[in-house]
């Protein structure tokens, strides 16, 4: 299953597909055949010119869209640089988002569940802008919540022993290559009791390869876009004088 990217030209390129759709439609209805030219190919490269028409036309909006992705929203202590695997500050801050955020919408979520190839920069120290968020999360994934067995969960726990790949909010896990204890609220998950994780629709529908989250029992959308949650987050953040914080990393002990 592919991620949803952001892509304007290929929404451009849609409109213009189906706006020849329906010429041909209305010209074959009245009798007559649309008007067929021959086409070349174009090498695209550096060499060619800007139109200073068009270069003119999409100025404004250039500026206005500058404008709103360079818009200060909060504030980093520290770097928090992007790993590919093991547990870090950033997956755990991400983790931490994901289950604030989940809150929110449904009170219930226990459990935050990122991976790490679904955070595609760092955190800077300094200011933070919108268009850091749109670096740190540039697909259109919404938050979800899922309702998982404690048997699930530590199927999930397995799999991080495996790829080291997962970031973890709300848990603390000591596990080998025969079994974990994972711990909820000072006690220990049951593997017949239900829990909430919040997580992406884009892994809750088995991307980066966790098909093990299609053995929920149920899923909340939130309808929010996990980017939204992101700014959301460091806005309430900003409101209160507080700043962007690495979070410690202890909440995974390999044994």
């Amino acid at each position: 299953m592919k991620r949803k990217p952001i892509n304007s030209y290929l929404k451009v390129l849609q409109f213009f597909v189906w706006c020849t759709i329906v010429v041909s439609l209305v010209a074959c209805s009245k009798g007559t055949a649309p008007v067929v030219r021959k086409s070349a190919v174009i090498g695209i490269s550096n060499q060619i010119k800007d139109d200073t028409a068009i270069v003119n036309q999409i100025a404004p909006y250039k500026a206005k869209l500058q404008a709103e992705i360079s818009k200060v929203i909060g504030e980093s202590e520290s770097d928090m640089p992007k790993q590919k695997t093991g547990e870090y500050a950033l997956g755990n801050w991400m983790a931490d988002v994901y289950l604030e955020e989940a809150k929110a919408k449904f009170p219930k979520a226990q459990i935050g569940l990122v991976t790490s190839g679904g955070i595609r920069a760092g955190i800077q120290k300094g200011p933070f802008t919108i268009g850091n968020a749109f670096e740190i999360m540039p697909f259109e994934n919404e938050l979800v919540v899922l309702t998982i067995k404690g048997s699930v969960l530590s199927e999930i726990i397995a799999e991080h022993f495996q790829s080291k790949k997962l970031n973890f909010s709300g848990i603390s896990v000591s596990l080998n290559s025969a079994n974990s204890t994972i711990i909820l609220n000072g006690n220990p998950t049951h593997p017949d009791s239900l829990y909430y994780l919040a997580t992406s629709d884009y892994l809750a529908n088995g991307g980066d390869n966790l098909n093990i989250l299609k053995k929920r029992t149920a899923i909340f959308n939130t309808k929010t876009k996990v980017r939204t949650a992101i700014i959301e987050h460091i806005e309430k953040l900003s409101n209160t004088k507080k700043k962007i914080i690495a979070p410690t990393i202890n909440r995974v002990k390999f044994l």
